[in-house]
């Protein structure tokens, strides 16, 4: 069947439009709950520190954590005094305060906060800033705890944790329940140093969307801005590729795009890979082959049917895939633009990673004030 042109747009701002009734919703919802979150009384947020501190040692060595912040974020200031103020008011040792750096993203602050001995590191940025701590914490004791800023938050989204308030942020971090979920160890090249993902990661253009995308225009309008991005990288050549996906022979495919999920939902709540869950040990890897702008059309319509094949897509579930191609592709990590290669290799490390998420008594709390949390 043809498509022409108009015709996808038309499917595309359909979609678009429903998405940000959607975002619009959540925000309304999200700004009626922080005003009733902040009037919760001093005697359950007790009861819920009684609940975190019953469960450890005694040990007369006060807890202490750090904030690993993005320093551009100018909500950044009020999460560092929110912090503070808590650790104070809880009798925790003052928190370590570390801005992550422009070229790293965070790794070196949060390898320093590692140095210093904490037992929990609040990461309050965007999916770089978590990245980055993830990769220095996964396989460790420490925790992560997470304060969302930013337009992805992927991993917030994924887990139940994007919250408009710091201040539960801040004490679902301190007094939260363990999650062990995975991370996913990427190379480019066998003989690279890994990388780390705790969302998403992929090649191709996915990964060119991220290059390409306005930081103005995502300042203005948010995750829009992807879409945007998006439909200029929809016309393109395909690329052939070689991958093994675990012990299995090799699959000669022509590519736009490979996506591996730790976890499938993203901005707006859209579920790009249903099923993915962060603590399975599992990848599911999106395999994207469309020869023209009808097949784009049949690569959302399988999206958004939740089909784990289609004309152009397939959906592989395994615990590592290398991908080989006959020219560089662009790559991301977790939303961020991560170079070219000709090779990439994806590979879940089961339950690598300590977060942070609410107590049963804590969701009580936050529902008892018409929160509508997840889960």
């Amino acid at each position: 069947m043809y498509f022409s042109t108009q015709t996808v747009l038309t499917i595309l701002l359909i979609l678009v439009v429903a998405l940000v009734a959607y975002a619009i919703g959540h925000s309304v919802g999200a700004l009626r709950t922080r005003r009733s979150i902040d009037s919760q009384s001093s005697s359950e947020l007790a009861k819920v520190a009684s609940e975190r501190e019953s469960s450890g040692t005694s040990s007369d060595k006060q807890p202490r954590f750090a904030v690993v912040y993005n320093p551009t974020k100018p909500e950044a200031q009020e999460i560092i005094a929110a912090a503070q103020t808590e650790a104070r008011n809880s009798r925790w040792a003052q928190p370590l305060i570390i801005p992550s750096d422009e070229e790293d993203g965070g790794v070196a602050a949060a390898q320093k906060a590692v140095d210093e001995g904490v037992d929990l590191i609040i990461a309050a940025g965007g999916d770089g800033t978590v990245r980055a701590v993830a990769h220095v914490i996964a396989d460790t004791d420490v925790a992560l705890g997470l304060v969302p800023i930013g337009t992805g938050n992927l991993l917030a989204r994924n887990t139940g944790l994007f919250f408009e308030n710091p201040e539960w942020s801040i004490k679902i971090a301190m007094y939260g329940h363990d999650r062990h979920i995975d991370v996913i160890r990427t190379r480019t090249s066998p003989q690279a140093e890994p990388d780390t993902s705790v969302v998403m990661t992929g090649m191709g253009y996915d990964a060119a969307v991220m290059e390409t995308v306005s930081p103005e225009l995502k300042e203005r309008i948010g995750w829009l801005a992807y879409v945007e991005a998006g439909s200029r990288q929809l016309t393109g050549n395909r690329t052939k590729v070689k991958m093994k996906f675990d012990d299995k022979p090799v699959q000669s495919y022509s590519i736009r795009s490979v996506l591996g999920a730790n976890a499938g939902r993203v901005q707006a709540g859209l579920e790009l890979l249903p099923g993915s869950r962060p603590d399975d040990g599992l990848i599911n890897v999106l395999v994207t082959t469309p020869k023209n702008i009808a097949q784009w059309a049949s690569v959302l319509l399988a999206v958004v049917g939740r089909r784990k094949r289609g004309i152009a897509t397939e959906i592989v579930t395994c615990s590592s895939v290398t991908i080989e191609a006959e020219e560089e592709l662009a790559l991301q990590l977790d939303g961020d633009f991560a170079g070219m290669s000709d090779y990439f290799e994806m590979r879940v490390v089961h339950a690598a990673l300590t977060l942070r998420t609410p107590t049963p008594n804590q969701r009580r709390q936050m529902r008892s004030a018409q929160w509508n949390l997840p889960g």
